[in-house]
This record gives structure tokens, sequence and C-alpha cells, in this order.
């Protein structure tokens, strides 16, 4: 995320006025993976291609960290059910995993 939102910074004027104005990081992300890639012209379509490869990048991570936490989950759930159904224990507090 760090390096997508760099070179959203310093993108040309037109494309970072439309970026900067999405404020939720996933919805950002999508946004961007589903831009059009056509050739590079111009500086903003060479960003255009950068930043949507990078997007890709993050959406693959971000379904790889999901698919991950859903099995963390299921682990302690199995080991440690009683400490999972109090208030304030996830998958990352629970002190019998």
């Amino acid at each position: 995320m760090i390096t997508l939102k760099t070179v959203i910074i310093n993108a040309p004027a037109e494309l970072y006025a439309n970026l900067d104005q999405v404020n939720l990081p996933v919805i950002v992300v999508r946004h961007i993976a589903a831009l059009r890639r056509g050739e590079i012209t111009s500086p903003t379509s060479s960003v255009k291609i950068a930043l949507r490869a990078i997007a890709h990048r993050c959406l693959a991570l971000h379904e790889e960290i999901q698919i991950h936490e859903g099995e963390l989950e299921r682990m302690v759930r199995d080991k440690a059910p009683e400490w999972m159904a109090s208030f304030g224990i996830s998958t990352l507090t629970s002190p019998k995993c």
C-alpha cells in the first residue's frame, strides 16, 4: 500500500486528483486494478500501468491474507472454543494457542 500511495502522490495532476478522493484502501485498490491498460503514450498512461500492476499484487496478497486468517481462526476455535466465545478475544489474542 505504501508503494501504491507513493505512486499516486507522484502521478500527473489529473490522475492524482481522481485517485486521491477515494479514502478506503480496498476500494481505491480495486478501482486502480480496473484501470484500462492502453498504450504508453504519456506519463499518465505509464503511471496507470504501474499503478494497475501494483494494485493487482495488493489484491492477490489481500486474498492470501484472508485465506490464512480463516485458517488461523479455524485452528484457534478448535483449540480454544471457550476463549473465542469470550468478549474481546480473537485469533490474535487467545492465550491457549
